[in-house]
């Protein structure tokens, strides 16, 4: 990289160059004109910013360091703003003495006017409550008509509002019709009708078609295309129990009472400069093709988290556990723990991520196996210091490391390792400090851990004993 100049690099160096001459504009810097140094210094900051962008477009081959040409590389990449919807199951109760229908696609309204809607209906009994699941998101429409009969054909789409981001688009032709979307347009035949999102360096979003006479479906003049478009508020929590209410009311709805429950997924905003910069180094990351078995499992916390626990393996780890069998070639084994759904209509999720990913692996849902890990703890502790007191913090340091909500846990296919447990939890301790007191631990451990099994530190699998000194 070249050396980049600031202002008073190009200042002092054009002053010294006046100082040195026998001109009246020296005399005047010589004097202390400020209206020919104001405009040197002017000139001189114009300098420094150019040679600050010729340094940079040096490197930016190798560091997208403008935020210019993040955005473009992000773009290329087909790495776009979208964020993810957050879905909870809503509690409703009907203190009626008849039965009332909530039907999917109905729209609910939180504290802070934000839309959600209905993704499964339900029959709420009379004087009695039922659950419904629902994503956070609006939805708007625009029908386009086409100007022009030209390959690659652009359909601008608007920028969301404010504090929402881009969920997903839905293009339509003028009979309803649905066009396909396909990401690069790959294995596209001539006339057939899908679509590409595309975006620029300011990442502005286009719907784009295909090429005359080669691949993909070219729109005529005068047609009409129908985009909808969804948004979403991305990173939504609602607190437990908060209440909304429906968007509108029909007879017999007046006295329903919905009450926010549990997060079945959690939502996203769209990656902002800094994420987007660090994004496009990985393409694991953004590329939702999932090749090697690791991107299987992120692939699925992705789309659908978040998950209590979630272990992905294939045929060989398998054969490392169970042994070998012929009927576990090309299968992908999935265990999970997920609250607030169904495991049979989350199963049906899982599976269409995978298949929209690989279409060759057979899935093979294994049942969680919940296995707590027993600790027992010896402590020595001086008489000064109170062992209840010690001992509630051993238990709470033990379980925020390996509880079942703990990161650890939710990895799976670990173990603890002993030495460096006691050592990280004699640190944490104030009462270890002295180096009067001690304590030793006993960590009881499954020597053949199994894909499926769920383990983690409970607080009933702790035992603690304190010899006084």
């Amino acid at each position: 990289m070249s050396d980049v100049y600031s202002k008073e690099d190009f200042k002092e160096a054009a002053l010294r160059m006046l100082v040195g001459s026998d001109t009246e504009l020296a005399e005047r810097v010589a004097m202390g004109d400020v209206f020919v140094i104001e405009h040197i210094g002017a000139m001189a900051q114009m300098l420094a910013m150019l040679s600050s962008q010729i340094g940079l477009g040096e490197t930016e081959f190798w560091t997208k360091a403008r935020d210019s040409m993040v955005l473009a590389d992000a773009a290329a990449r087909q790495i776009f703003p979208y964020g993810t919807a957050s879905k909870y199951r809503f509690a409703i109760h009907n203190p009626q003495d008849v039965a009332t229908t909530i039907h999917a696609g109905r729209r609910l309204l939180d504290n802070r006017n934000r839309t959600w809607v209905v993704t499964d209906g339900v029959v709420v009994p009379a004087k009695s409550h039922a659950y419904v699941e629902a994503e956070q998101l609006d939805e708007n429409h625009f029908v386009h008509t086409v100007t022009e009969h030209e390959s690659f054909y652009q359909i601008g789409i608007p920028q969301p509002a404010d504090n929402q981001f881009l969920l997903n688009v839905q293009v339509n032709d003028g009979d309803g019709d649905l066009f396909e979307h396909v990401a690069r347009f790959n294995n596209v035949l001539q006339g057939q009708k899908v679509w590409h999102l595309h975006g620029n360096e300011v990442m502005d979003l286009f719907v784009t078609f295909g090429l005359k006479d080669k691949f993909g479906y070219v729109p005529q003049v005068g047609e009409q295309i129908k985009v909808t478009l969804r948004y979403t508020h991305g990173d939504v929590v609602l607190k437990q129990d908060s209440e909304l209410s429906l968007e509108y009311v029909q007879p017999g709805e007046e006295y329903l009472s919905i009450y926010a429950d549990i997060q079945i997924q959690a939502g996203s905003d769209a990656p902002n400069i800094t994420e987007l910069r660090e994004i496009t180094r990985y393409p694991s990351i953004y590329d939702e093709n999932a090749v090697y078995l690791g991107e299987f499992q992120a692939l699925i916390e992705r789309k659908h988290s978040p998950f209590v626990f979630l272990s992905v393996w294939n045929e060989i780890r398998e054969e490392q556990a169970r042994g070998a069998n012929v009927n576990n070639i090309n299968k992908l084994f999935v265990s999970f723990i997920k609250s607030g759904i169904n495991t049979t209509a989350m199963q049906t999720q899982i599976k269409n991520t995978v298949f929209m990913a690989d279409d060759s692996y057979q899935l093979v849902f294994v049942p969680a196996v919940e296995q707590a890990i027993h600790i027992q703890v010896a402590l020595q502790l001086k008489s000064m210091y109170d062992e209840g007191d010690v001992s509630q913090q051993i238990k709470l340091w033990l379980l925020n490391q390996y509880g079942r909500d703990s990161l650890w846990a939710k990895r799976g296919g670990q173990r603890i390792n002993n030495r460096n447990t006691v050592r990280e939890l004699t640190k944490a301790i104030a009462q270890f400090a002295d180096g009067g007191s001690d304590l030793s631990m006993v960590i009881e451990q499954p020597q053949n851990h199994l894909p499926e099994v769920f383990q983690y530190v409970s607080a009933a699998s702790i035992s603690i004993t304190n010899t006084p000194i």
